[in-house]
């Protein structure tokens, strides 16, 4: 019996990105990707996609991303890890980059990725598999009792 394939989730919020990003990188001509295990993906995969206005204009933006969407979700499947989360970010030559490079490249990157952390070995990521951050709207992440006031009411 083939094993199931791997169920692919998106990223959402900023602190799955930010949690992503601490991990591992690889970086190539047309995308650079950020990868480390991660509790909320369990048996899955989870990936994200960004891209900032250095490349370019909104229009340019979203095409870099669609086509970044488009080549993970053939290749994640069967060249990630399950538990992983991945974040792909775009740069200005994603958007004219052949297709068949761009896929290349990004099963290039999840294959040196997957190596350098199999070269770490599992204490290297132990860090890397720590809980996912705490959102800052739970109880006690606002206590500002212990800063300094900034601004008072009363007249001098």
């Amino acid at each position: 019996m083939a094993p199931a394939p791997l169920r692919l989730r998106g990223l959402r919020v900023r602190r799955q990105f930010l949690f992503t990003a601490q991990g591992l990188k690889a970086s190539g001509r047309f995308v650079l990707l950020q990868g480390r295990p991660s509790p909320e993906a369990g048996d899955g995969v989870l990936f994200g996609l960004t891209a900032s206005k250095k490349v370019g204009n909104a229009v340019a933006r979203n095409r870099a991303r669609r086509r970044l969407r488009h080549a993970l979700t053939a290749l994640l499947p069967a060249a990630a890890q399950p538990g992983w989360c991945y974040v792909a970010v775009a740069r200005t030559a994603t958007i004219d980059a052949p297709w068949a490079e761009l896929t290349a490249e990004l099963a290039a990157l999840l294959k040196r990725l997957h190596e350098t952390a199999a070269r770490r070995g599992p204490d290297a990521l132990e860090s890397a598999r720590a809980p996912v951050p705490p959102r800052l709207d739970q109880p006690g992440m606002a206590d500002t009792s212990s800063l300094p006031a900034t601004h008072t009411t009363e007249d001098p």
